[in-house]
């Protein structure tokens, strides 16, 4: 569904955790900016968190979205109008026909094609053993690049990511290193010598995915849960966490007093930054 001639353009796939701090989301919406600019399409899955960022990122350029189930169906709910948007600008693919509805099934055939279409995958914030990471393996298989974004150490949605740089896989600080590993003709020729493929320790293979329980589904609506999976180790602003979380910025910031008292999150002296 879509414009399908963009299937023929060199692509870069993100992926990377749903309940993603504002800090990561905000660097891959730069990220899939940049590489719209520099002409490379970005594939990415329609999840929340890093895929809604990259969707947000490549609207003003070439998003390519796979769906789990059909192209008419959309999931996860929220991404309605990002979906109906990449549909207009962009093109959907799946593998499933339409009316299919996703399930936990055809999320590993979903990661499977934004791998295989793309020229190299990008992840960050990744637990280990996190489905993310069966991306990096699918792209592994299929002979693409692996890069991945560095994390704080401190944090558990860094270790997939961290740990795959440890085995191999490019270091990702800016749009500028992804279109060096593509070698992109807009660039000048790499200086330093190519890294050797990453190979994905057995420590670091992915779990089957199981069910998603009802409780689980009751976090990712919980406005306290969502607040505290937006914080990081890089400081965000009050209206930043709101606006990811789709909150009031009134309502924010009570549940941020909430944290600090928990001692969950830290305000910063002087500004109206939290960080966790």
């Amino acid at each position: 569904m879509g414009e399908q001639a963009l299937l023929n353009r060199q692509m870069v796939g993100i992926v990377g955790a749903r309940n993603a701090s504002v800090a990561a989301t905000r660097f891959i919406e730069e990220l899939a900016q940049d590489q719209s600019k520099a002409s490379i399409a970005v594939v990415f899955g329609l999840a929340r968190g890093i895929d809604a960022a990259a969707h947000r990122g490549s609207l003003e350029g070439m998003p390519i979205g796979v769906a789990a189930g059909g192209t008419n169906i959309v999931y996860p709910p929220d991404n309605v109008d990002l979906q109906a948007a990449i549909a207009a600008n962009g093109i959907l693919v799946a593998e499933a026909s339409i009316g299919t509805k996703p399930t936990y099934k055809h999320f590993p055939r979903r990661k499977r094609i934004v791998a295989g279409l793309a020229s190299g995958v990008v992840l960050i914030e990744a637990v280990e053993k996190s489905g993310s990471l069966i991306t990096a393996l699918f792209a592994l298989e299929e002979n693409r690049e692996v890069m991945a974004i560095p994390g704080f150490p401190d944090d558990p949605r860094s270790r997939g990511g961290n740990r795959l740089i440890q085995d191999g896989a490019t270091e990702v600080q800016s749009a500028d290193d992804v279109l060096k590993v593509l070698h992109t003709p807009q660039l000048e020729p790499m200086v330093h010598p190519v890294k050797a493929k990453c190979r994905v320790t057995k420590a670091l293979a992915p779990e089957p995915p199981t069910t998603l329980t009802a409780e689980a589904e009751a976090a990712v609506s919980d406005p306290k849960d969502r607040l505290l999976s937006a914080l990081g180790s890089a400081p965000v602003t009050v209206d930043e966490l709101a606006r990811e979380c789709q909150l009031e910025a009134s309502v924010a910031t009570v549940i941020l007093l909430e944290l600090q008292l928990d001692g969950a999150a830290e305000r910063l002296p002087g500004q109206p930054a939290m960080l966790r």
